[in-house]
């Protein structure tokens, strides 16, 4: 991220890559808001206001006292982007050229009472905070790793206090004044807490889906014990996106809905509760760096080191080889992945124009390696539909079993649990692919898969996985 310091807002790339000074919502957040009403404002949750600047992107705005609307975004409480003016007869909006950008008529010159403008530089870690992280090991990964490029003006949580301890909730306290915290869950009785916002206090995944979508600034802060006393660390916040934007940052081809109910599953297991809880919360944090990059992070737990091992294992009701699959539509139970066409429509194309087995193959093998994972490799003498793949520092095998889908079943032709025994296996993966899949399979670590491609009656499209076992 390019950032000039002379200027008192942040330079960022706008989605169509020119370098700007407002900052742009991704697109997989604009896809979720609803169209421009007839003031040109695309209006979201809490009374969000959202404006679509000719041919660079979408911002978010903030209506002044003087009628004018000005570039915002959700890390700042006071806008400091440039004044923006309607094209007239258009949903476009555009830089009013009276107004210098960046500049902001309204914000006050009492740097106590009010948040300073964002910088968006990426914070160091100075002494304080290394030796907090050095003190309390559940934080250091979390403090030690580049801090999030986002500035929420690091002396606002001060405000969170009251100098009356709550009686209803749990709380810290830190120089006079009494602090509510997210429930602890089993960091109870650890010197790590997270404090609540006053206008928010985490519970379910819509609520908090939403939060982050709409504002940053009220999700809750680290604190943590040090030599009896609670401090909070600076530029340290345990998200600086959405958790569908995380998910989305790593698996690239999700659809929507993929991305949705791998979100929503993770939030309720993380600390096994459907209300979220101090612990649940780092559980995340840790997940999706993880995620991103294996090397960099602990695994909490292992069921959550990959989305293939969320999936439960689809049951079988009959023996006649067809395999009755999930629902493609379901928003709300994790059963099956599905990675959309339109994020890879070149290779879709190819898939459609000669749907062989071995063009299938290596449709889903490239979704696979788009995605993150490593194929085994794939060669015109590897028979059949089987695919074998691995992701980096995981220790799970996955053999992925293609099969031919009619409307809202798939057949499996190779019955589950005769695959190793098949004397035609090392032609059908490749000698090193059985390799590690016999030795994983030594350790328990196979996970076996079925997927395909479906074409649903209504012209639903996917590339999709399912768990077998």
């Amino acid at each position: 991220m390019v950032v000039d310091i002379s200027t008192p807002g942040p330079l960022v790339i706008s989605p169509s890559g020119i370098t700007s000074d407002i900052n742009f919502l991704p697109s997989a957040l604009i896809s979720r808001l609803p169209a421009p009403l007839t003031d040109g404002l695309r209006h979201g949750q809490r009374n969000t206001m959202y404006a679509e600047i000719e041919n660079e992107g979408v911002t978010l705005v903030r209506r002044r006292d003087d009628g004018e609307y000005q570039a915002s975004s959700a890390n700042e409480l006071i806008a400091t982007g440039p004044v923006l003016e309607r094209i007239a007869g258009t949903v476009f909006w555009r830089r009013k050229t009276t107004d210098a950008p960046g500049r902001n008529p309204q914000s006050s010159s009492s740097t106590d009472e009010q948040p300073g403008p964002s910088t968006n530089k990426r914070p160091r870690l100075d002494e304080d905070d290394s030796d907090l992280a050095q003190a309390h090991p559940l934080l250091s990964d979390l403090l030690t790793q580049p801090a999030s490029p986002i500035d929420l003006s690091s002396a606002l949580w001060k405000n969170w206090g009251s100098s009356t301890k709550p009686q209803s909730a749990n709380s810290i306290e830190i120089e006079g004044l009494h602090y509510r915290v997210v429930p602890q869950g089993s960091l109870a009785n650890t010197e790590v807490a997270l404090m609540e916002h006053p206008r928010f206090s985490p519970s379910r995944y819509e609520a908090f889906e939403e939060m982050l979508q709409d504002d940053l600034s009220l999700q809750p802060r680290w604190a943590v014990k040090q030599n009896g006393e609670w401090k909070v660390p600076d530029n340290l916040y345990p998200f600086d996106k959405s958790l569908t934007g995380y998910i989305a940052e790593t698996f690239r081809d999700y659809s929507d809905e993929t991305l949705n109910t791998v979100a929503r599953t993770l939030f309720n297991r993380a600390d096994h509760s459907e209300v979220i809880n101090s612990r649940g919360l780092m559980v995340l944090k840790q997940t999706f760096r993880n995620w991103a990059n294996a090397s960099s992070a602990t695994i909490p737990r292992r069921e959550l080191a990959d989305p293939l091992l969320m999936l439960p294992v689809i049951t079988r009701t009959t023996n006649t080889g067809w395999l009755a699959l999930p629902p493609s539509d379901a928003a709300v139970t994790l059963r099956r992945l599905d990675f959309a066409p339109h994020r890879f429509p070149e290779e879709w194309r190819n898939f459609s124009a000669n749907p062989s087995n071995f063009n299938l193959k290596r449709l889903v093998a490239t979704v696979l390696v788009r995605n993150g994972y490593s194929v085994f490799p794939l060669t015109n003498e590897h028979q059949g539909s089987t695919l074998v793949f691995t992701r980096a520092n995981h220790d799970a095998v996955f053999f992925l079993k293609l099969g031919r889908v009619e409307g809202h079943a798939i057949r499996d032709i190779t019955p589950p649990g005769n695959e190793l025994s098949d004397p035609h296996l090392t032609a059908r993966i490749g000698e090193q692919a059985r390799t590690a899949l016999l030795t994983a399979h030594d350790q328990n670590k196979v996970v076996w898969l079925l997927g395909g491609t479906q074409i649903t009656a209504s012209g639903w499209q996917s590339v999709f996985i399912i768990r077998e076992r």
